[in-house]
């Protein structure tokens, strides 16, 4: 499991990446934080809009905070089914 995050530094993106850490932390095996804040990397992945959230590729949220709650339900949405039973 991989969440992406695409921002630019500040407190708003260490909010995030912390909700991202706490959120992964209750699955077993718990994934990668990966936070892209390079604007070539950033243009490069397509990122129009900053803050963007991905989980698996699949974007999840741009231009906001996620909550810990939201990051952990989207993290269940794409675990492949097998893992949870």
């Amino acid at each position: 499991m991989i969440i992406k995050i695409s921002a630019f530094p500040g407190p708003k993106t260490d909010q995030i990446v912390a909700n991202a850490q706490a959120a992964l932390s209750e699955f077993e095996p718990a994934g990668a934080v990966h936070w892209i804040h390079d604007v070539h990397e950033l243009i490069k992945h397509g990122v129009t809009y900053t803050p963007e959230v991905t989980v698996n590729e699949k974007v999840k949220v741009t231009g906001r905070v996620p909550s810990i709650h939201e990051l952990t339900k989207w993290i269940e949405e794409e675990m492949p089914r097998e893992t949870m039973a």
